[in-house]
């Protein structure tokens, strides 16, 4: 046997030498594949920073694009509520009338508009539905001077080719007391001179909008339209009880000051919820947050963005 060949000191030896590198393995550290290590803390900052950084871009698309989807479909639920008013004989003709509340349907052919629903009030959130109707003035039908207000470019630009109307183009507008025939007699803008003074029975209609010239046509309005359209015929006598004054944030360009304490408070949910879906992702997985979380997110963000516009003037 081979073992019988060695002598004792290289047995003794081979020990020594076998025990030495055995210790020798138990010294040395284990060696380990260094991972970075990614702070929790600055992961969520990150997304935060992330959303809110296009959630400009997100706004801009809203507005101009999105924001017509959300005014056609109210509009289809105020014509439904105005035709049943209609039909039953209860829409309002005079008096405090609730904001909000349709009053009439306005057809105008030469500006591409049929069948828009006139709603009550001229605040920025009113016109984010249609036209509106100054507070302060008759109903259309009515003797007197009606104004009625509308978008030129976001939430379906319903008054968007007002400014292109030309003298002797037919307005019609329906309201609780009937049809009601005018025809435009003058496109005003700022400088030009004031109609004449009505005289009794006289009715007129005065469309109020903004737009631009030159490039900034159709999309960045410079300066504010009238549109003045006489009505045929007398027009009836108006119920009292109107209000005397534009209520605040329904004049001409005016924006809702009121607005941004629920617009921070809706960004403040924004960000909780950004930091949750972060927090949650490192633990569930990101498609089992994205399944939960991005319908939660667009609401906020489609809530975020409609508040926001309500801070900008009526008219845009």
């Amino acid at each position: 046997m081979t073992t019988e060949l060695l002598t004792r000191p290289d047995i003794e030896s081979a020990r020594h030498a076998g025990a030495h590198r055995a210790e020798s393995r138990r010294q040395l550290p284990l060696r380990t594949t260094a991972r970075p290590r990614t702070s929790g803390g600055v992961s969520i900052l990150s997304w935060v920073f992330v959303c809110l950084s296009l959630l400009p871009l997100w706004v801009v698309l809203y507005v101009l694009l999105l924001s017509g989807l959300q005014e056609s479909r109210t509009q289809h639920q105020l014509y439904g509520s105005l035709r049943a008013h209609l039909a039953a004989e209860t829409v309002p003709v005079g008096g405090l009338i609730k904001n909000g509340t349709p009053v009439a349907l306005l057809d105008i052919p030469a500006a591409g508009l049929h069948h828009a629903v006139v709603v009550e009030g001229t605040s920025s959130a009113d016109l984010q539905g249609g036209p509106g109707h100054l507070a302060n003035t008759v109903l259309p039908g009515q003797a007197g001077v009606s104004a009625l207000l509308g978008r030129s470019v976001t939430f379906g630009a319903p008054f968007g080719r007002v400014a292109k109307l030309g003298k002797g183009n037919p307005i019609t507008v329906t309201t609780g007391q009937g049809v009601a025939h005018y025809y435009v007699t003058d496109v005003r803008r700022p400088g030009d001179p004031l109609p004449p003074a009505l005289s009794a029975g006289e009715g007129r209609l005065t469309l109020v909008t903004v737009a631009g010239t030159g490039w900034r046509s159709g999309w960045a309005p410079t300066q504010t339209i009238y549109v003045d359209a006489s009505l045929q015929g007398s027009g009836s006598a108006p119920p009292a009880g109107r209000p005397s004054e534009v209520p605040p944030g329904q004049a001409v360009m005016d924006g809702e000051p009121g607005a941004l304490v629920p617009l921070v408070l809706w960004l403040e949910a924004l960000v909780i919820i950004v930091v949750a879906a972060t927090w949650a992702r490192a633990r569930w997985g990101t498609w089992q947050v994205w399944l939960a979380g991005a319908p939660v997110l667009l609401a906020v963000i489609w809530v975020v963005t409609e508040t926001s516009d309500r801070l900008l003037p009526n008219l845009l």
